[in-house]
């Protein structure tokens, strides 16, 4: 029974997923160039994300987007004389957004859109030395995350100045886990855990923007929380037998998350004609992650659980500014910067689900022609380093560092 716990434990640190440092920050090509800083703007289709009130005063478009992550993550634990580093690897996330002007005040519109889509592999020879050496097993060391949001929009201009929107959000998530664990409780590695779970939940976005005059906007937006069961029939436990092989027992799993609200603010200005210049601050609930729920169903009723894990974490504040600069009716350049505070203390990092406070620089580039246009856009994101102590109570202790750069290319047709 206190061997599961431990795996319970393991499975539900996992959830740091849902943390900023492997969320996407940011949803198309133009948010990109502008650090994300798109609330008080939301003039381009992304606004079905950012807010969806700033549909109301756009014209027909239809946009296709795609984003490319690319995570750089070490780790160290001297203790063990580890030094490793994760696989480089790509993680390609589509989106698509619609909107169609139905009146001349009020729009509807389509999204989809994956906030979250990275993982991390690790070569399991690399991290031998946490290994039972009497069992001479290597251990696979990997994770992966998808979670989806898709659905309509409808905004309204209510008068000259003042728009509303919302967003009807229908998310579908997916985690793969791969790793190792000590269901031995001998402080050594000996059972590879597998897991491929999945899960749906539903929410709302809904956002205002008003505009004045000179140029000066602003804009509100509210992201609902939404809640998860991921669940799997089989997730599977390889573990010793006690006579130098292994059996693999399996589980029907169940493990509650609640996605947190996101309440943000935002401002666009235009200093000159050919300058704008944007500004948002977004806090998000992480708190509401403070306890996780495991559900165990073992062929042996005897190992079942259902345990609450608790992981302190702390609701943070996102803060995000923008440049746009433009040349002619043809081109602009994009300049933004943000910072992304972790809401998770070092106790429960680990090297499969890092959580970091970053400082991310942006760039990008716009090019419209007649009814298209393309637009570019990078962001490279400096990783604090983190100190994971064992006396402190870390699950994984050692120094962790993760740095992400990512890019984003959208096509819009209008219409």
């Amino acid at each position: 029974m206190k061997k599961t716990m431990l795996l319970i434990l393991a499975m539900a640190v996992c959830l740091s997923v849902f943390a900023n440092g492997f969320n996407l920050n940011t949803i198309g090509a133009k948010a990109f160039g502008m650090g994300g800083a798109m609330i008080g703007l939301a003039d381009d289709p992304t606004a079905i994300f950012w807010n969806p009130a700033g549909l109301a005063t756009q014209g027909n478009a239809f946009q296709l987007v795609g984003h490319d992550i690319m995570p750089a993550f070490t780790y160290k634990y001297d203790a063990a004389m580890i030094d490793a580093e994760a696989d480089a690897q790509h993680f390609i996330s589509p989106a698509l957004f619609w909107n169609h002007k139905v009146s001349p005040k009020m729009a509807l519109g389509f999204g989809f859109y994956v906030p979250s889509g990275i993982g991390a592999r690790w070569d399991g020879a690399d991290l031998a030395n946490f290994n039972d050496p009497a069992l001479n097993k290597t251990f696979d060391w990997e994770s992966m995350v998808n979670v989806m949001h898709a659905g309509p929009a409808i905004a309204y201009q209510a008068t000259d100045r003042l728009s509303l929107g919302a967003t009807a959000e229908v998310s579908y998530g997916t985690m793969e886990l791969h790793m190792a664990d000590d269901m031995d409780m001998n402080g050594l590695m000996d059972t590879q855990y597998n897991e491929e779970s999945h899960g749906m939940g539903f929410g709302v976005n809904l956002g205002l923007k008003y505009q004045f005059e000179n140029d000066f906007s602003i804009g509100a937006t509210y992201h609902s929380p939404v809640h998860f069961a991921f669940k799997q029939d089989d997730a599977e436990f390889i573990a010793p037998n006690g006579v130098g092989g292994f059996v693999t027992m399996n589980a029907e799993m169940t493990r509650y998350v609640t996605w947190p609200m996101m309440l943000g603010f935002g401002t666009s200005i235009k200093p000159k004609a050919w300058w704008t210049m944007t500004a948002d601050v977004q806090y998000t609930q992480w708190s509401i992650m403070d306890q996780l729920n495991t559900e165990l169903d073992f062929d042996n009723d005897a190992m079942d659980q259902s345990k609450p894990t608790h992981l302190d974490w702390v609701d943070a504040t996102q803060y995000r500014i923008g440049n746009e600069f433009k040349f002619n009716e043809m081109f602009v350049a994009r300049l933004g910067y943000y910072y992304d505070p972790s809401p998770a203390p070092n106790e429960t990092i680990n090297i499969l689900f890092p959580s970091h406070t970053y400082h991310a620089v942006t760039t990008g580039f716009g090019f419209q022609k007649c009814k298209f246009a393309a637009d570019f856009g990078f962001e490279y994101l400096f990783g604090d380093e983190r100190d994971a102590v064992a006396a402190f109570g870390a699950e994984m202790p050692g120094t962790y560092q993760m740095d992400i750069m990512s890019i984003a290319l959208s096509l819009t047709y209008k219409y």
